[in-house]
């Protein structure tokens, strides 16, 4: 089962949610995750085991996906065994080939090869 996870403008922008740059826009198109407890919430009641889940996010990404992980360790559910997708704009065009991604690219490559190497079912 594949779920796919929206975000609001401040989660995307990298803001918490009680900054004044994110007023009026906290929820407005997405979920606010500023924490893993906002994560925990998020996917309560949510088999992370039996689910692949898709994020499609910029600059936090690598963030948004360690929260992820965070949270499966807390269940106590092994790494091996969940599933996740963070795209980003650098990582879906180095990724796909559209672009060489220049140093952006491999900087933000390198980082989510990196935290995605513990677990197996998982696509940058």
């Amino acid at each position: 089962t594949g779920l796919s996870t929206d975000f609001d403008m401040p989660t995307l922008m990298g803001y918490d949610s009680d900054s004044p740059r994110a007023l009026g826009e906290v929820g407005m198109c997405g979920v606010a995750v500023d924490t893993l407890r906002d994560m925990e919430v998020l996917f309560d009641g949510i088999p992370l085991d039996k689910v692949t889940t898709s994020m499609t996010i910029n600059g936090p990404a690598v963030v948004l996906l360690a929260f992820y992980i965070a949270l499966a360790d807390v269940r106590g559910i092994p790494r091996s065994a969940i599933g996740a997708r963070a795209a980003t704009s650098s990582v879906s065009a180095v990724v796909g080939g559209a672009s060489s991604g220049g140093r952006a690219g491999a900087a933000t490559g390198a980082a989510v090869a990196g935290a995605l190497c513990p677990f197996s079912n998982a696509r940058a």
